[in-house]
């Protein structure tokens, strides 16, 4: 009987293990795809990333298609330098695409959407994404509208 018990608290024990192996895989992001597949990387600069965070998700679309893989100063502009990690199967994004910082609701994270061009010429790993968009803050479209400076629409 204490064999059958010691069999059953090992398998609960291992099940619980592999729970929270699960579910640290899921909090970070890290998927198996992310494993064998062969991403690439892309850059861009931003005169400010606002509340962007490493990791966070890039989006064509809406549809997830890779991660920031790092956000740096550039000590010369004083601009951010970020980089984002594109899944290998995504190869043809266009050259002449542009890259904004979103937020994903009011309280919400920040991502980037890029938003594909119309070259024939596509983005390989180490191009680069020369047209970018700053977030827009919240605070300052409530001065806006407080100020004044947003205009009404009347019909």
């Amino acid at each position: 009987m204490n064999k059958w018990l010691e069999t059953w608290v090992g398998l609960f024990v291992l099940l619980g293990i592999a729970g929270l192996f699960i579910l640290v895989l899921q909090i970070s992001g890290i998927q198996f795809a992310d494993f064998g597949q062969k991403n690439y990387d892309v850059n861009a600069t931003f005169s400010t990333v606002g509340d962007l965070k490493k990791g966070a998700p890039v989006r064509i679309a809406g549809v997830l298609v890779g991660k920031v893989a790092g956000i740096k100063l550039d000590p010369v502009t004083y601009q951010a330098k970020v980089t984002f990690q594109i899944q290998g199967n995504i190869k043809n994004i266009p050259d002449d695409s542009s890259a904004s910082v979103r937020s994903a609701g009011i309280l919400g994270d920040n991502y980037v959407m890029i938003s594909p061009g119309y070259s024939e010429h596509y983005l390989a790993n180490g191009g680069k994404i020369t047209t970018t968009y700053p977030p827009v803050g919240l605070d300052s479209l409530i001065s806006n509208f407080v100020g004044g400076k947003v205009k009404k629409i009347t019909r």
